[in-house]
């Protein structure tokens, strides 16, 4: 980590960007500033890396880009190449993204192409979040099952300094969680054979903003020609120099540019364009990383903002006698918990989730709110449904998940001497299972009645579950 760090200054130090004239100095030529950043995934806070530096931060990228912006005004394009939630801190999970949107509102972001990120809180969710700011979401290659209609635009075109650039949105979305059975992922390449030739009718440049991954992106351009820059993300490739890949039919080269992840550099690319008989065409790009760290001020605007939200995370909602473990295998108090936190808060009789869902465990003493969203950082429904004796037993035996309400022994060919409730288990009987939305989606095992949902999700399961423990707990001690 210490010589990225020192890869960092020492690029700055010796590559420093050109200085230029004001916004329009030149009619025969125009030099534009694009800042780009990805793979943020929910990190809204400092962090410390496991040398003890502290880096990241959206405060400390507010003030890095409004820096640039006052040295550069009326040249900046500002742009997202996705995978903003997924995951992250307490505040990005318990909100559904919301103060990370609204974060980048006050920022001033020009331009996003979700992340398959995005999609796992929901599309209803990315739909409602997109709705409640000014800048565009943008996603050519993703589309609706059921009748091919785009998720978002497939393209924005942003003039910037008198030059008309198209932005191309493609990216990657999962199709096996829960949240993305209602979607379709199309060919990006073949995608954007279809609409870089019309963005070439009506702009100077194209840029592809991408969530694909490097690899793919050098596969992107040098089957499609027509696209000047790629800004990519999803494989959190830190390119501390640009990727110019050369033009398959034509003089000239594509840059890639990718930021790496986790908030820790913001991209810079100083674009020198030349005016010619059909337009502005690019003659000349520079790119570095700028290191988000300590060294920069946060912006005070965008941390009283953030404080808004995770001050009322920090309530403690119970205190722990002990402490919980989530080991990655084997008996795990803390999935064991969470699953009889559905058990309870549903009133089923058996309660399953995939060991996935739990990434964290508590220590003894005071439990938080947040402490809940780092439990399960995932915002997963909860669903109920009726299985067979015989249908939970095999479900048992082919996975390794967390279960409560039920007894079992494991063994090499399965499991043996299951109990519900204490009672051997009924091959022909249906139970009323909870079960993580994420895990039923997955099992291939024929059910006897099709999940309905709880109006729950795991999250509010657990924080139910441990007020309510709480209280009985107080309450207990007052006798």
């Amino acid at each position: 980590m210490n010589s990225m760090r020192s890869f960092f200054f020492c690029l700055l130090a010796v590559s420093a960007p050109p200085t230029f004239g004001g916004a329009g100095a030149d009619t025969d030529s125009r030099h534009l500033v694009i800042l780009h950043i990805n793979d943020t995934h929910g990190r809204l806070f400092p962090y410390e890396l496991e040398t003890g530096e502290e880096v990241g931060g959206i405060a400390r990228l507010s003030t890095l880009v409004r820096n640039i912006r006052e040295e550069n005004e009326g040249r900046v394009l500002l742009l997202h190449a996705g995978d903003i939630f997924s995951r992250g801190d307490p505040v990005t999970v318990h909100y559904g993204g919301y103060v990370n949107f609204r974060a980048m509102e006050r920022i001033g972001f020009d331009v996003l192409t979700p992340g398959n990120g995005e999609f796992y809180f929901g599309i209803e969710n990315l739909q409602r979040q997109s709705a409640r700011v000014s800048f565009p979401l943008i996603h050519a290659n993703g589309v609706y099952k059921n009748h091919g209609g785009s998720i978002f635009p497939p393209y924005v075109i942003k003039e910037v300094d008198g030059v008309r650039i198209g932005i191309l949105g493609l990216g990657v979305i999962r199709m096996w969680p829960p949240s993305s059975h209602t979607l379709e992922m199309r060919d990006p390449v073949e995608t954007a054979g279809k609409y870089v030739p019309k963005l070439q009718e009506l702009t100077d440049v194209i840029i592809a903003l991408t969530h694909l991954g490097t690899p793919a992106d050098e596969r992107l351009v040098s089957e499609i020609s027509g696209i000047d820059l790629v800004v990519g993300g999803h494989t959190h490739t830190p390119l501390f120099e640009p990727l110019r890949v050369p033009k398959g039919n034509e003089e000239g080269e594509v840059v890639i540019v990718n930021a790496g992840g986790y908030m820790r550099a913001l991209g810079r690319l100083d674009v020198t364009l030349t005016k010619t008989e059909e337009g502005f065409r690019i003659s000349d790009v520079e790119g570095e990383l700028l290191p988000i760290d300590a060294g920069i001020e946060k912006d005070s605007e965008i941390t009283r903002f953030l404080d808004e939200y995770a001050i009322p995370l920090d309530e403690v909602i119970h205190v722990a006698e002990e402490s919980m473990d989530n080991p990655p295998s084997g008996e795990n108090p803390m999935g064991n918990l969470v699953a009889e936190a559905m058990l309870a808060e549903t009133r089923s009789e058996i309660a399953m989730l995939d060991r996935s869902a739990v990434r964290a465990g508590i220590v003894a003493g005071e439990v938080l709110l947040a402490d809940v969203y780092r439990i399960h950082p995932w915002r997963n429904r909860v669903v109920s449904l009726r299985l067979t004796g015989a249908e939970i037993e095999a479900i048992l035996s082919q996975h390794d998940i967390l279960a409560a309400g039920c007894r079992f022994r494991r063994t090499n060919e399965g499991i043996e001497d299951l109990e519900v409730a204490g009672e051997p288990v009924d091959p022909e009987r249906l139970y009323l299972v909870a079960a993580g939305e994420f895990f039923v989606r997955r099992l291939e095992e024929p059910k006897a009645g099709r999940p309905e949902p709880t109006g729950l999700r795991v999250n509010s399961a657990l924080e139910r579950y441990l007020r309510r423990a709480e209280a009985d707990q107080c309450r207990g001690g007052k006798q």
